[in-house]
């Protein structure tokens, strides 16, 4: 008794639309104690959609729902000359395209400038505040494992030296990584260090050493299977040294 509901339209306006159907199930939660986000959504795709839902919207503070206005966010990586742009989420888009957005659909526009992702300032906490989550989801637009697949943009931000271990949260420490990934950086010997920012080197159980960076992954080390370590070693800084010479000739 399952279905599909497929709706293709400008990518601003399906945007706009889901967070409006967020912030409503958001609304909903008092109405809904001990149902899941999805699940309020669904409701909240009904009550917007079908007229003849008859959900009471007063929440138990007496308040009505009001007009939804919710407010949408666009990443758009652009190069100087290029007509092309990505927009995260979406994917490539013409600069004409963006232009046309900006000056004819999306109503009340405002530019935020560009965050400088080199110059974020490191935090003396575990808690990994805001805008420096933000700038290494711009460093980074997908999972940093080797050659995973994800640009979903909703995992963890992983610190690749653990925090207890006296591991720093700022750029060059931190990286994306989904749940599963996280998971197996932490209890199955994988570990990873950045050279430099937008730079990871990973070394896996058995020695096999990999690059990944914005074009994706490359193995620049063999296993040492005739001799297979029993337990992980820790990263010195010989061995990212000598990584980074193996990256730059691999490149």
């Amino acid at each position: 008794g399952m279905a599909t509901l497929t709706i293709h339209h400008h990518a601003a306006k399906v945007l706009t639309s889901d967070a409006g159907i967020t912030a409503l199930a958001k609304h909903l939660e008092p109405q809904m104690p001990g149902t899941s986000l999805n699940d309020r959504r669904l409701v909240a795709f009904e009550l917007l959609t079908n007229p003849d839902a008859h959900r009471d919207l007063d929440t138990k503070a007496g308040k009505k729902v009001g007009p939804l206005k919710p407010k949408v966010k666009i990443h758009l990586h652009l190069t100087p000359d290029s007509p092309i742009a990505r927009m995260e989420g979406h994917g490539p888009v013409t600069t004409a395209w963006v232009r046309h957005l900006v000056e004819h659909i999306a109503g009340g526009v405002r530019v935020a400038p560009v965050i400088d992702l080199a110059g974020q300032a490191p935090v003396d906490a575990y808690e990994i505040p805001a805008r420096l989550r933000e700038a290494v989801r711009l460093m980074f637009p997908g999972d940093v494992f080797p050659y995973a697949s994800s640009t979903s943009g909703k995992g963890d931000i992983d610190h690749q030296v653990p925090y207890s271990e006296g591991g720093a949260t700022a750029i060059g420490n931190l990286a994306p990584l989904t749940r599963s990934h996280h998971r197996v950086k932490t209890h199955a010997g994988w570990e990873a260090r950045q050279p430099f920012p937008g730079i990871v080197i990973w070394r896996d159980p058995y020695g096999a050493h990999y690059l990944v960076d914005h074009t994706g992954t490359r193995q620049v080390t063999g296993n040492t299977v005739g001799d297979r370590r029993t337990a992980p070693q820790p990263v010195s800084h010989a061995e990212i040294y000598a990584s980074r010479i193996l990256l730059d000739y691999a490149a």
